[in-house]
């Protein structure tokens, strides 16, 4: 469990199918997730965003904390933005 006073809400992940892409649903789940971390206690979020993503994040006022490598399978690597937003 975390602790809303001293450590952030993670969003663990939340993918929007193709077909539907551009309409919205990331901005809708995004607030949704916002929400529910607020009613709970939190005061900052946490993710980590592919390199597509980081775009909508840093619109609503997700910060890069930094940037890593995740090994895949075949020898390749994912490159994952940690971001950061505190709310207010």
């Amino acid at each position: 469990m975390l602790a809303p006073e001293r450590e952030p809400a993670r969003i663990r992940a939340f993918f929007v199918h193709p077909k539907h892409a551009r309409r919205g649903l990331g901005l809708l789940l995004l607030e949704t997730c916002t929400a529910a971390a607020r009613a709970t206690g939190f005061r900052a979020l946490e993710l980590g965003s592919t390199l597509p993503g980081v775009a909508l994040y840093e619109a609503c006022g997700f910060r890069e904390v930094e940037r890593v490598s995740q090994p895949m399978p075949g020898g390749l690597s994912l490159p994952i933005v940690r971001m950061r937003r505190e709310m207010r």
